[in-house]
């Protein structure tokens, strides 16, 4: 699959976003079925979360998203850059 094409709009929208499941979202958008094994069922929760503030079966969302930045080391380039830097703003609040 093709990787997004990165536009200010884009990345304007994932500096704004708030939601796990939007930043999610872009993510599997833009690795596409090249999604790293270990990076997939951290992956799969955040496209069900609305908040990193909430609980996730047994796990605190904010854990989530530090374990799926932990298990993404291989999803690069600018939109990744991006949501990664989200995602730990938002776990950092």
């Amino acid at each position: 699959m093709a990787k997004l094409e990165v536009t200010n709009e884009l990345l304007q929208h994932i500096a704004r976003a708030e939601s796990p499941a939007t930043l999610g979202a872009i993510v599997k958008a833009d690795w596409g079925g090249k999604v790293y094994f270990g990076a997939v069922p951290y992956l799969q929760a955040l496209l069900e979360m609305d908040s990193f503030d909430q609980q996730y079966y047994q796990e605190y969302g904010r854990h989530i998203g530090l374990r799926f930045l932990g298990q993404a080391f291989s999803y690069r380039g600018p939109v990744a850059k991006a949501v990664k830097l989200r995602i730990k703003e938002l776990c950092s609040k």
